[in-house]
């Protein structure tokens, strides 16, 4: 900064009073230069001020480069090394002194003062210098937020390579799973045999015995089955990695930041070149530490390629190929064959194909029943009710916009307005407060119009459930299906 001339009337003043001191007071003879003394005074804490800023470039670099998910160790760090560097008690002082500085060479400027063995103009250069350095300091401190970037990255890292070490662990559980239950299926259908018409009452007992406990063992395969299902398609999608885009925009940010550092000599020229050099080693640490993130996260999208391909159950009989979707179909056509068979030993050859039938129209209906308790929850479920109410307590504007009524009305400073302003205001606010605006009533309507139509499509899915419990029982099935409006 440049020293600047004060205004024209504190000018007149200053050299009215210089006329009216004795010559030698008005020239400072005989007294020590105020100018020369605060020069050394600035010197001498830039000098300082200086040495902490060069310390503190290679303790950030230190700190950008830990792997560490410690807070303390990293923005907890910076806070400290602010205070001690960038804050410090010699930078504050130094602020503090060049307000004085700049008096005095104004002074010598108008020739209030004597100059010393300093002119102005140098010791306009230690000022320039002198502030320069206190505006890198506060320009600098944009470093903590690359630093707690970093920090972020860092834990995501440690996250990532955390469940990449889990990997085989959390892969083994599901195919031993299902090696199991395999093994199992691979027991039961070898007793299936091709016909039962040449077979003794004997013989006919004995396979009534085993279909009847492999039906009961069906059913337990089944939930077993079903909660790997369900299990399955959840980690797959809490496996998946929704952090990139966010980290990549957050880059972009940091990227700006980074950018000032490369240029800190051209932006900062008169501070040491040290300084500028340290902050420039800065540059290509958070771009590395990204790099870092990537690499994981392509080590990641490896380790768990199986669940995202769905290919976990390769060379295990009757799952191999399957979707996680379908793994309880399996099991299912297990247990329908089972009871068909156990039908079929009971000598009910007639009803069999009865029952088998009513079997496959069962399961479609329940696929059906299913996809109804679905679109249920989809038109009427809490999110829809959830956005309806928002959709209320926002239409136009809201309480925000009632108070704003609220506030303009009842402030003193606005009685003086246009009457016609204020009468609209207070027509408006009532419109507001009794819900009388469009889009207060499109979005009550809206409302009224959910609730009524919720009642219908409940009583609708209560009678579709209780169908599906009959129909299940007439089958000689439990009930699947549980419909529990919220």
């Amino acid at each position: 900064m440049k020293a600047t001339f004060r205004p024209i009337f504190a000018a007149l003043l200053l050299i009215t009073s210089l006329c009216l001191l004795p010559a030698g007071q008005a020239r400072g003879e005989g007294q020590p230069s105020v100018l020369s003394e605060t020069v050394a005074s600035v010197e001498k804490k830039v000098s300082e001020v200086q040495e902490q800023f060069l310390a503190a470039s290679a303790e950030v670099e230190a700190i950008m480069k830990l792997t560490t998910t410690d807070a303390s160790k990293m923005t907890g760090k910076w806070k400290e090394l602010v205070e001690r560097s960038y804050s410090s008690p010699a930078a504050v002082e130094l602020a503090e002194l060049l307000p004085a500085l700049d008096k005095a060479i104004e002074r010598v400027r108008f020739g209030a003062a004597q100059a010393g063995n300093v002119g102005p103009d140098v010791a306009q250069d230690v000022y320039d210098e002198a502030e320069e350095l206190l505006r890198f300091a506060r320009e600098i401190q944009d470093a903590g937020r690359v630093i707690w970037w970093i920090l972020q990255i860092n834990r995501h890292i440690a996250s990532i390579r955390h469940d990449i070490d889990s990997a085989p662990a959390r892969i083994a559980v599901y195919v031993d799973e299902m090696k199991g239950v395999s093994d199992k299926l691979a027991e039961m259908f070898k007793i299936v045999p091709r016909t039962t018409g040449d077979m003794s009452e004997a013989e006919l007992a004995s396979l009534k015995s085993k279909v009847q406990g492999y039906v009961n063992e069906t059913r337990k395969l089944i939930a077993v089955t079903r909660n790997a299902q369900e299990s399955l398609v959840y980690m797959v999608d809490a496996l998946r990695l929704e952090t990139s885009v966010q980290l990549d925009e957050e880059y972009k940010i940091v990227e700006k930041m980074v950018e000032s550092w490369r240029g800190a000599g051209e932006q900062y020229p008169l501070i040491a070149r040290g300084i500028a050099e340290g902050v420039a080693r800065w540059t290509p640490l958070p771009k590395a530490r990204l790099d870092l993130y990537k690499k994981s996260r392509s080590d990641y999208m490896d380790a768990f390629a199986a669940f995202f391909n769905e290919e976990l159950f390769k060379g295990v009989p009757y799952f191999e190929g399957k979707r996680f979707l379908g793994i309880t179909e399996v099991v299912d056509d297990a247990h329908r064959t089972m009871l068909s068979l156990l039908a079929m030993v009971e000598g009910q050859e007639k009803s069999l194909t009865r029952r088998k039938k009513a079997l496959e129209d069962d399961a479609v209906l329940t696929s059906k029943e299913r996809e109804q308790i679905r679109l249920y929850n989809e038109e009427y479920g809490p999110e829809v009710l959830r956005r309806l109410k928002r959709a209320c307590d926002t239409a136009a504007g809201g309480k925000e916009r009632i108070e704003a009524f609220k506030g303009y009305l009842n402030d003193p400073r606005s009685q003086g307005d246009d009457p016609y302003n204020l009468q609209k205001a207070r027509e408006e606010l009532e419109k507001l407060e009794r819900r009388q605006h469009p889009e207060q009533i499109a979005a009550d309507n809206a409302m009224s119009d959910y609730i009524v139509a919720r009642v219908e499509a409940v009583k609708v899915m209560r009678k579709m459930v209780e169908d599906h419990a009959r129909r299940k029982r007439s089958l000689g099935l439990d009930p699947v299906l549980v419909f529990e409006p919220f």
